[in-house]
């Protein structure tokens, strides 16, 4: 486990000091993935792609699932329209 933490640090080390602060989560999120909150996130994830990088999304907002209703905007829908991991 050691040698996966060193290395996840690493890569995270990379991601922190290659992107603009104002896009990061919380260091604190940093341990399971590194995500980044962006306004455009279909596009980015295609150019991604498109480099032939990998990047993934945020989980869907499942609300619905248990509602059967939608009376506004959940909080789960706002950050899986921005988040990218």
């Amino acid at each position: 486990m050691l040698k996966i933490n060193k290395h996840k640090k690493l890569i995270n080390n990379i991601y922190s000091s290659g992107l603009v602060k104002d896009i990061q989560s919380k260091a604190i999120f940093w341990n399971w993935r590194f995500s980044i909150f962006v306004d455009d996130k279909k596009y980015l994830i295609e150019e991604i792609f498109n480099s032939g990088l990998f990047a993934s999304s945020h989980y869907a907002d499942i609300g619905l699932i248990y509602e059967h209703k939608r009376a506004g905007v959940s909080n789960a829908n706002k950050v899986h329209s921005k988040v990218i991991n």
